[in-house]
């Protein structure tokens, strides 16, 4: 019974096909290598231009309606600085009440 099944293919012709992927594969590799040292070498002279400086514009002087002085704060409008309260209670009231429990 030395029959092979339809699905296994002998030796010989497996090698063949072993090795004819494998020769694709190096074309492959070869020009997508040669194409990418291709674009490698293209982007770097795309680079390779003299740089000119800026051209010097004198500043316009900004007009005086724009620098016009910001109004002076009033006493009344100055905002006091945050405080914490706990749960409508004052800062004072506050610690006195951890006290009071024992807190530290």
């Amino acid at each position: 019974m030395s029959q092979t099944p339809a699905d296994e293919v002998p030796d010989h012709e497996t090698d063949q096909r072993k090795q004819a992927m494998h020769d694709q594969l190096r074309a492959d590799v070869a020009s997508w290598s040669a194409t990418r040292s291709n674009e490698a070498t293209r982007s770097v002279e795309e680079f390779r231009v003299t740089a000119t400086p800026p051209a010097t514009r004198r500043a316009s002087r900004a007009k005086s309606a724009a620098s016009a002085a910001p109004e002076a704060k009033t006493v009344a409008a100055v905002k006091k600085p945050f405080s914490m309260f706990y749960d409508g209670v004052t800062t004072k009231e506050h610690i006195a009440y951890r006290i009071a429990r024992g807190a530290r």
